[in-house]
């Protein structure tokens, strides 16, 4: 089990095409969506657009994007 996996619901499991995002993402502000989405990405390469992050960010949830990244070992 992914500790993503929250983030994603699936109306049928068998069927993959019904994978949309779930209710609990779309509570979230923008900045925590795109950090929640940055994580997604680092852990199993889901898509994640950078720009849209850096646009929302402020500087907390850039070092927070910047310790997720470390931990990942992408940065020294």
């Amino acid at each position: 089990m992914s500790p993503f996996e929250w983030v994603w619901h699936w109306e049928d499991d068998n069927d993959p095409e019904t994978k949309r995002l779930s209710d609990a993402i779309f509570y979230m502000d923008d900045p925590y969506k795109e950090l929640v989405m940055a994580g997604f990405h680092m852990y199993n390469g889901e898509p994640f657009r950078l720009n849209k992050g850096l646009d929302r960010w402020e500087d907390v949830h850039f070092q927070v994007f910047i310790q997720a990244c470390k931990i990942r070992g992408k940065f020294e």
